[in-house]
Parts: structure tokens; sequence; C-alpha cells
């Protein structure tokens, strides 16, 4: 998931500590950070893509999802050679 945001940040907007995983066990430990954007999100905010993605990696075996800066120079080249630049969300 190439976004701006590095990856998901557990003191957003602050912007100092990056999550680097995310699985369904640990995720309600970030509910209340994850709710929070820095503008107007049609999308739903991070929570919903995060929950969105978890529920898809759990029907998916051995699915893994990176959230990273899709405006990082070589962040996407990185990303597809399993690079983990920002947050990996997997169960």
């Amino acid at each position: 998931m190439a976004g701006l945001e590095a990856g998901v940040w557990e003191d957003f907007p602050a912007r100092k500590r990056l999550i680097p995983e995310i699985t369904p066990t640990v995720l309600s430990g970030y509910n209340s950070v994850l709710g929070k954007s820095s503008g107007a999100d049609v999308t739903g905010g991070m929570l919903t893509k995060i929950t969105s993605m978890l529920a898809l990696a759990e029907k998916v075996q051995g699915l893994e999802i990176l959230v990273f800066s899709g405006q990082e120079p070589g962040a996407l080249r990185n990303a597809l050679l399993g690079e983990n630049t920002g947050t990996l969300l997997h169960c």
C-alpha cells in the first residue's frame, strides 16, 4: 500500500515512531492512533485500511501487506524486492 506516509505511525501526527509490524493480535493496541488523519480522508482513515488488509491477510495464507511511502525515491522498487521499509501487515 503505497501512500503519503512512510508507514503506520505509533505517534501520529508527530511521526517519530514507525510501527514496524501489525498483526491481528496487536491491532487493538493501536486503535487509538490509527483513527487519526492529517486531513480529509475519504477512504476511512488508516484504521479502516489496516483492518481491511488484515482481514484479507487472514483469508489468504502467507499474504503480507507493506504500508510505505510512494513518494520516497526507490521505495516501490525496494518493496517489490522484499525490503520492509514501512509497516508490515500479516497474520
